[in-house]
């Protein structure tokens, strides 16, 4: 079982750029910085996992995340997230293409947006498997190692300034 980390270290930046919530004090903005930290930890972990099951000759063709508060309000059209994923209609499903790479060579990742912080939704996902290991990775990488995007406020917008930077393209299908 993975153990969170109880006292993570911040990064100061992190915190002074979040988005200060009405009612939150500075220790409750602390404590939302120290969840979104442990959040992109915990994708590191599960990457850990999902690696071991690839050693024991597991395949993944497909990587779906969801955070266990996540609903759906009618089934998943797999068949048509699958054909996104596989290049069909970058230029018409209001994506965030990476255009410098080849569209066969894109790693993508589908997710709905979230409006309020110009980011993505940090709850659920669906990625091709050469996604993954930017996916999961690079939040907690770029954590500690990156310079912040100005526009990052929360979470969400943090995660999509990152993804963006490492050359993931974000699909966001109707």
């Amino acid at each position: 079982p993975y153990i969170q980390v109880s006292d993570p270290i911040l990064n100061e930046k992190y915190v002074a750029q979040l988005h200060r919530k009405a009612g939150m004090d500075d220790g409750q903005h602390r404590k939302r910085a120290e969840n979104n930290l442990r959040m992109m930890e915990s994708w590191a972990q599960c990457h850990t996992v999902m690696t071991a099951d690839i050693d024991r000759s597991m395949t993944y063709d497909l990587v779906v995340r969801t955070r266990e508060d996540t609903g759906f309000l009618q089934a998943l059209d797999v068949k048509f997230l699958i054909s996104q994923l596989n290049g069909e209609g970058d230029g018409d499903n209001h994506a965030s293409v990476n255009e410098d790479q080849d569209k066969s060579e894109r790693k993508r990742v589908i997710s709905n947006g979230c409006r309020y912080s110009q980011g993505m939704n940090d709850k659920f996902a669906i990625l091709q498997r050469s996604a993954a290991d930017t996916y999961f990775l690079s939040p907690f990488r770029a954590y500690y190692t990156k310079e912040l995007h100005p526009k990052v406020m929360s979470s969400e917008s943090f995660i999509y300034y990152t993804y963006l930077a490492e050359g993931l393209s974000i699909l966001r299908p109707p």
